[in-house]
């Protein structure tokens, strides 16, 4: 039986599941790993989230079936073309979502998150090496005492206060496999956990765990294929470990501090906290900082990794290239109004990423040289693929507003801005509930900018698209 065969009878499957189980009611999904944990370790989500829900109990297998089709817009006349792409004006998704989770003995639990994506674009015919899947999470949890919890296998580790960009989030690099958003917050659950030991101590008002994820990959080819491959290469490249610790310090501040060790690198050091300021608003900071190379420098040995680039490539465009002390943070405000409306607006800095003189040149060198062009991209990529900025200063504002109107309809916009050019990546999106588990949700995307800056320079300038989802 075909890979793809596998796919539509797992779909199939799927679907005579999802008929003998009651629908959720809208927004009671949430966080599955809350029945993991006692309720007095319970904290808030990130600034601008919902609110992490109270213990109940969940079915032992949840899901959606989603079904997309896209129209998308390219520039007639890029200043810059990307090597390799193609320009298709349609893209349609087939899409199954499973997490599966329950007691398997007293103390000990298991949890299975797996995503199937069947992506076609225009004049493209169905194959299996269009069907992907995503391992988000497989793994077992032990309660050893009431608060002693002991974690093996897949977890998708994610820290940080920030929507954004989490510079203190040491496992985001590498582990989307299928974007099916630009939207932070779903891109951060959506994508391919780590396979690592993870020992969590919780006592009231503090938390300490410590983890270890070793290295599967052998590092001598280029990463896997975006197929049903299990996607190790990306997250689990490099033997690493982490130390982190919170303690609530007063009643609305409690800071975390988080330390990352990796193979043949320096450790990293991160800080995460939150504060509130009366009922609406909440601030909260996000750091780490340590001795690493620049984007630059990073790029291109990734590059090198992947067989992109000879051994010992050097930058076409003067870069520094050596190892320094640098710094990423992302600084925010969350307002929460009266009527179901939170907006945040961020400040991201990323110490490696371009200067505004340096992304210039770039742009220059770029233009002159198909060489040049060639690393531009490739570096345009590893920052994309890394979930960082790829220049140093910028902005995120993202807007949620549920029962916008009418009480099944809520709407989120978001934007990310070049603080240098101007440039902006801008998503609206409405979804409607039309039933407690089915969702219709329109998706618009747009990039502005003058030809020559960050947003301004990619070929396609926006897209549209329609998803139906399924929840079951």
């Amino acid at each position: 039986m075909s890979r793809l065969a596998t796919a539509a009878l797992v779909v199939a499957l799927a679907g005579s599941a999802a008929a003998q189980q009651a629908p959720p009611p809208k927004g009671a999904a949430g966080d599955a790993d809350v029945d993991l944990i006692p309720d007095a370790a319970l904290q808030s989500a990130a600034p601008g989230a919902p609110a992490a829900p109270a213990r109940t109990s969940v079915p032992p297998l949840r899901g959606s079936v989603e079904a997309a089709a896209q129209a998308l817009g390219w520039r007639s006349d890029p200043v810059l073309r990307a090597p390799g792409q193609d320009d298709p004006r349609t893209r349609l998704r087939t899409s199954l979502d499973l997490r599966a989770e329950g007691t398997l003995a007293p103390g000990l639990r298991g949890v299975l998150a797996h995503r199937f994506d069947l992506v076609l674009s225009e004049g493209q015919a169905v194959d299996d090496e269009h069907l992907q899947g995503s391992l988000r999470e497989a793994y077992l949890s032990y309660r050893l005492a009431p608060d002693l919890h002991l974690d093996l296998g897949r977890v998708n580790q994610k820290d940080g206060a920030a929507l954004g960009f989490n510079p203190a989030d040491a496992f985001k690099a590498n582990a989307v496999k299928v974007r099916v958003s630009e939207d932070p917050s779903v891109l951060r659950d959506a994508r391919l956990g780590t396979v690592m030991l993870r020992g969590q101590a919780l006592w009231d008002g503090g938390a300490i765990a410590a983890l270890y994820a070793p290295r599967l990959d052998d590092g001598r080819g280029p990463p896997e294929s975006l197929s049903l491959s299990p996607g190790l290469d990306r997250t689990n490249r490099q033997h690493r470990g982490q130390l982190k610790a919170s303690q609530r310090l007063a009643q609305d501040l409690q800071p975390e501090v988080i330390v990352t060790f990796a193979e043949q690198e320096s450790p990293r050091f991160g800080l995460s906290l939150t504060r509130a300021f009366g009922d609406a608003v909440v601030g909260y900071a996000e750091w780490s900082g340590g001795r690493r190379r620049g984007l630059v420098a990073q790029a291109l040995r990734e590059g090198e990794r992947r067989r992109d680039l000879p051994p010992g490539t050097r930058p076409l465009v003067p870069s520094d290239t050596g190892e320094a002390v640098r710094s990423q943070a992302a600084i925010g405000l969350s307002l929460t109004t009266g009527f179901k409306l939170t907006m945040n607006a961020e400040y991201h800095f990323n110490e490696g990423g371009l200067t505004r003189s340096d992304w210039r040149r770039w742009v220059e060198a770029a233009r002159a040289s198909p060489l040049a062009n060639g690393q531009f991209w490739l570096l345009r990529r590893f920052a994309g693929e890394g979930l960082e900025p790829v220049v140093r200063d910028s902005l995120f504002l993202r807007a949620s507003w549920q029962e916008a109107f009418l009480r099944d309809l809520d709407l989120a916009a978001l934007a990310r801005i070049n603080v240098y050019d101007g440039s902006a990546f801008a998503q609206v999106e409405a979804a409607y509930y039309l039933t407690g588990a089915t969702t219709l949700t329109l998706t618009g995307n747009a990039n502005f900018g003058h030809r020559t800056s960050e947003l301004g320079t990619l070929r396609q300038h926006g897209s549209v698209q329609v998803k139906l989802t399924q929840h079951f």
